[in-house]
């Protein structure tokens, strides 16, 4: 990553703080542990911060088109993704869940759990990017939910090309802790997934790509504000962490050891 390109990312991490800041910081770092810390009580129910996100999300798909679910590495966003795919499979609509290879095994597990799983396609981004999928998928109706999102954040790939075709007839649920990798232009070319430059305008959003070149700036445009609380989830572990479940424990997560330098010599 260039000078260039760490400085703005800093800057969008702050853009982003301002604009959730009565929901916690905001990290825009990459977190690569399991997505798994925080998953429901003994009974299978949902906690109160993952139901919120559920009705958020359809809300969100139901109104705009598309939602991210952002929230952070180990507050269960695959949980929260599959209560919308059931959601939508009550209403006998369609699924296709997008992942990558090595989410498989977690994905199929989970979706055990929702009804009519006949009707959910899971499909590989290497089997998107490849073709390697049944071609009927490409014109139906439904959700798509997307894991690991910020992978095809880069319009200029085979992927994204794959992904956007695929996402044309659908509502789309784009699921990634780090939606901001580089540029804010990342977060922009994950909304183009699903929606145009001029599908908010009723928000006051004439033209969604002459936003996200404003926010360029540093300068958090009051139309974004209202653009992101409409259609991202996003909440830190110190947004929960005070939560009870259903049994009345709170809810826990490991410690985190304090660095220590270690003293080597190359030769």
């Amino acid at each position: 990553m260039t000078p260039e390109a760490v400085g703005l990312a800093d800057v969008i991490g702050a853009v982003l703080r301002r604009m959730f800041a009565d929901e916690g910081n905001v990290d825009c770092s990459v977190d690569t542990a399991a997505d798994s810390l925080v998953d429901p009580d003994a009974s299978g129910s949902l906690l109160g911060f993952q139901r919120r996100a559920v009705r958020r999300s359809i809300a969100a798909l139901d109104r705009w088109g598309g939602v991210l679910l952002c929230d952070s590495v180990g507050l269960g966003k695959t949980w929260i993704a599959t209560a919308v795919a059931d959601d939508y499979l009550a209403r006998g609509e369609p699924v296709v869940v997008v992942i990558p290879s090595s989410l498989r095994t977690q994905w199929s597990a989970r979706l055990r759990s929702v009804r009519a799983r006949s009707v959910v396609h899971v499909l590989t981004h290497t089997q998107l990017s490849r073709g390697t999928y049944p071609q009927s998928l490409a014109d139906q109706p439904g959700l798509l939910i997307v894991d690991e999102a910020h992978a095809f954040r880069s319009p200029g790939t085979h992927r994204y090309g794959a992904l956007a075709r695929l996402a044309q007839s659908r509502r789309v649920c784009l699921v990634t802790a780090t939606p901001v990798n580089n540029s804010v232009h990342d977060l922009y070319w994950l909304f183009r997934l699903w929606a145009d430059d001029g599908a908010f305008i009723s928000m006051g959003i004439r033209d969604l790509r002459a936003l996200f070149v404003d926010a360029e700036t540093g300068v958090v445009p009051l139309p974004m504000r209202a653009l992101l609380r409409e259609t991202m989830i996003r909440r830190m572990r110190a947004d929960v962490s005070a939560e009870v479940d259903g049994s009345g424990r709170g809810i826990r997560f490991p410690r985190v050891a304090p660095v220590t330098s270690v003293q080597y010599d190359p030769d």
